[in-house]
């Protein structure tokens, strides 16, 4: 919550340095980096005092973890990867470790044995591994208790339990917990097909990673001949996040609300909830906005919720913090109200921050205090005691694709009602792109659980997303606050497809028009009379997932040659020309800055002939185009939901035939000296000349 208004002489500084921008400066705006501790803080619970916790993981959740360790006198120690030096979670541990070095960037945040060496080696007493990264690993637990050091969360075979979500759909069964029809594990897309085909799954489904998380490894399939390329995308995207390419199918809901519970439990048999978290507000199945409670939700909607919650976190003995999640298919006020399962997640979540506020509890401080051997009991966490108190509303500022990668200034938001839990960033600052893009999180409460009360909340955060300056990196922040003033948001009328329903909300200029009003016409394919080379440059750091040609094949003009991922996007580097691949200049598994060629190519640019239905067709009327067997429009070539992520001229959206709205990120990037190259422009004019001419 501190504002940061100086400028920094470089990008890169000490540890000391960075710590003490937040730790060791005077007040601003009467806020300290160290904000005043919530209402149910165990501050003075002792029973850490000088002991070591390793946080494994970085970024905003690691400075969270070391925050709450200091409140407890207890000793921090934070991991980096060698390319992860300069991250400024490792300035605010006590201590950091550097990792060995991986085979990518994100490699040595997940070995198990260095990470385990490590805190042999350190003295360490408890590990803390955040979200994401080995937070849901069963292995890395057991390697833990192993060696005698206490793991912060569930048990190892609490973890495997829901590590595999068939078997967390089976306890949930078995538990009383509604389900949604679905397969067990499948190994081939001909099984899902025969799934779906016999009936014995539904259209819509979803091919979904089987231990997967976090709103990776789905794929939307609509029709079947969506199944091969959705099921070997989901497969792959499933081994490259976890590890593992075991993939399932459920029937899918559609136009639901996204519900979760927050529960707590010792291991001692005694479970509590926080209550609900509404995260219906996303992007391909990434959290956007997240409220606390969920509003207007009728008492016995409420009721039955939190009791599965509570039911399934008691029948397989768990302990620490986890999330149970339901869709809930009709109004929330209504008793009518229907929900399935979806999953458990065994860790703390990006979005605890927002209960956290709503209740008052430190569910971190929390998780380390059990890990200790505290019951809920001797924390004074009964039930009866817990109580909502506010309205919470939480939104994920991120670091989205393009424009620059170091910050020319830097600030963020503060004053009563204002929480940020941010991942350290200063002006000057160059962000690693090789990351989570999450910039931080911005919480605004109010209190009260009226609607008033909600609508005090919402318009502090919109004031305050006005103080938050992420000047020279492109970020989501307008995107938040569009959202935040859509009638349907504030008359809570939104469902999981908000978002892809109401593309202006992410980016204004391509606003989705409904599909009645749009009169295609049919192009040509001519392809201009000179011979170019164009050299393929990623346009940003990436690693390389896949090279999908070799030298001396031939390209048509949107072949994909190489596929890049980086900040959770997948990137498809296509040909702009028809003609041959010259040389292929990057491997799978490499790191590429953007300013390495990737690839040369050899060929004739394409030019696209409009031929209108009518006379009085503009020149900005829609292309029509056929390739693959499939057809394009111009307005739905790309997905729009894609471009606030891209926020810049050098990516051209891909539209994904699996499905517009809710398939993970797949962006085609143009090579950047097509959008900036001397040469480059003056093709363009030249081709834009031709096309005048053949159109005439």
């Amino acid at each position: 919550m501190l504002r940061l208004r100086q400028t920094l002489c470089r990008p890169v500084l000490s540890q000391a340095a960075v710590r003490s921008i937040f730790c060791n400066r005077p007040v601003l705006d009467g806020c300290r980096f160290q904000r005043p501790p919530l209402p149910q803080s165990f501050a003075h619970n002792t029973i850490l005092r000088d002991k070591k916790i390793l946080i494994a993981n970085r970024g905003e959740i690691a400075i969270r973890i070391a925050r709450a360790a200091e409140s407890l006198g207890a000793k921090s120690v934070a991991v980096c990867a060698p390319e992860d030096v300069d991250s400024p979670h490792v300035a605010f541990a006590d201590e950091s470790v550097v990792l060995p070095q991986g085979k990518t960037a994100i490699a040595p945040y997940l070995d198990v044995k260095a990470l385990t060496d490590i805190a042999l080696e350190r003295g360490i007493d408890f590990v803390h591994p955040g979200y994401g990264f080995l937070s849901e690993s069963a292995d890395f637990a057991q390697s833990l208790e192993n060696s005698g050091v206490a793991w912060v969360g569930p048990p190892p075979d609490v973890l495997r339990l829901f590590g595999d979500k068939i078997q967390a759909r089976a306890l949930a069964s078995q538990s009383g917990v509604p389900v949604v029809r679905g397969s067990s594990n499948l190994t081939s897309s001909d099984e899902c097909m025969g799934l779906l085909k016999n009936g014995d799954v539904n259209l819509p489904a979803i091919v979904k990673a089987a231990y997967g998380g976090g709103g990776r490894g789905m794929r939307i399939v609509r029709e079947l001949s969506q199944v091969p390329s959705s099921f070997d995308s989901c497969q792959r995207e499933a081994l490259t996040a976890f590890g593992r390419d075991e993939v399932f199918l459920e029937e899918f809901w559609e136009n639901t609300k996204h519900l979760e519970v927050q529960i707590i439990a010792d291991g001692q048999g005694n479970v509590v909830h926080l209550y609900e978290r509404d995260c219906t507000v996303q992007h391909r199945h990434q959290k956007v906005i997240e409220l606390a409670p969920a509003r207007n939700i009728h008492p016995q909607l409420r009721e039955r919720l939190l009791d599965c919650a509570v039911t399934l976190a008691m029948n397989c003995n768990y302990k620490g913090a986890g999330t149970v999640e339901f869709l809930v298919r009709g109004d929330l006020d209504s008793t009518d109200a229907d929900f399935v399962f979806m999953e458990v997640n065994p860790r703390v979540q990006v979005e605890h921050t927002v209960t956290e506020e709503a209740t008052g509890i430190d569910i971190v401080q929390t998780q380390l205090l059990i890990a200790g051997g505290r019951s809920l009991e001797d924390l004074g966490l009964t039930q009866d005691s817990i109580h909502l108190r506010q309205h919470s509303l939480q939104a994920r500022i991120t670091m989205m694709p393009g424009k620059g990668e170091i910050l020319d200034l830097y600030e963020e938001p503060a004053g009563d009602g204002v929480r940020c839990d941010t991942a350290g960033w200063y002006t000057n600052f160059k962000p690693n792109q090789m990351y989570d893009p999450l910039v931080g999180k911005l919480i605004c409460s109010s209190p009260g659980l009226t609607f008033a009360d909600f609508e005090k909340a919402r318009k502090l955060m919109l004031r305050s997303l006005k103080g938050f300056k992420i000047n020279g990196v492109a970020n989501n922040i307008d995107a938040v606050e569009r959202i935040l003033t859509h009638q349907e948001f504030i008359d809570n009328k939104v469902n999981t497809s908000f978002l892809a329903d109401n593309p202006e909300l992410l980016n204004p200029s391509k606003a989705r028009k409904p599909s009645n009003q749009i009169d295609h016409g049919l192009a040509k394919r001519k392809y201009s009379e000179e011979k170019i080379t164009f050299e393929l440059t990623p346009p940003m750091t990436a690693n390389v997932l896949e090279v999908k040609r070799k030298v001396g094949d031939e390209v048509d003009v949107g072949d994909v040659v190489v596929v890049l991922s980086a900040m959770k996007i997948e990137t498809e580097m296509v040909s702009p020309v028809k003609g041959i691949v010259k040389e292929i200049k990057c491997t799978e598994g490499e790191q590429v800055p953007g300013d390495k060629v990737v690839a040369v190519l050899e060929g004739y640019e394409e030019i696209l002939i409009d031929i209108p239905n009518r006379k009085d067709r503009g020149k900005d009327a829609a292309v029509s185009v056929e390739r693959d067997g499939n057809r394009y429009d111009g307005v739905g070539i790309s997905d729009p939901t894609l471009d606030v992520w891209k926020a810049s001229d050098d990516f051209e959206p891909l539209y994904n035939i699996n499905d517009g709205s809710m398939t993970l990120p797949i962006m085609r990037s143009l090579s950047s000296s097509q959008m900036s190259d001397s040469k480059s422009s003056e093709r363009r004019k030249r081709n834009e000349m031709l096309k005048h001419e053949l159109s005439e």
